[in-house]
């Protein structure tokens, strides 16, 4: 099971049945900008959103594996593909539940784990 919770480790909801953790991050400006352009937030709305949450770096500190999601899209494929490879070599395909935890924009790497997912192992 993939899930995408973002406020994971904030909510401290889940945790106990969770097998392993994956961050996915970018830059703090990074993921202001970001909002400011996918979901129309002002800078001060954006930054509002960013800061409320617990910072990414306390988050990748946490995690069981960091994708960096600061580059092109070739890059974020070929770290996703890497991802995809950690977890096959962590689980044996027993792993029960995987988190992503995704900074603004980590929705396009989510979405390009579950696709890697259902081509490599189905």
């Amino acid at each position: 099971v993939v899930l995408d919770a973002p406020l994971l480790y904030e909510s401290n909801i889940y945790t106990w049945f969770i097998d392993r953790v994956v961050v996915v991050g970018c830059k703090e400006e990074e993921q202001i900008a970001r909002l400011e352009k996918r979901n129309g937030f002002t800078r001060e709305q954006a930054m509002q959103r960013v800061r409320a949450q617990m910072p990414i770096e306390e988050k990748c500190r946490r995690a069981d594996y960091v994708i960096r999601n600061s580059g092109t899209l070739t890059e974020l494929f070929f770290s996703v593909k890497d991802s995809v490879e950690w977890m096959r070599q962590q689980s044996g395909f027993k792993m029960n539940t995987i988190v992503f935890v995704s900074a603004a924009g980590g929705t396009v790497c989510l979405a390009a784990v579950v696709h890697l997912l259902c081509h490599l192992l189905w």
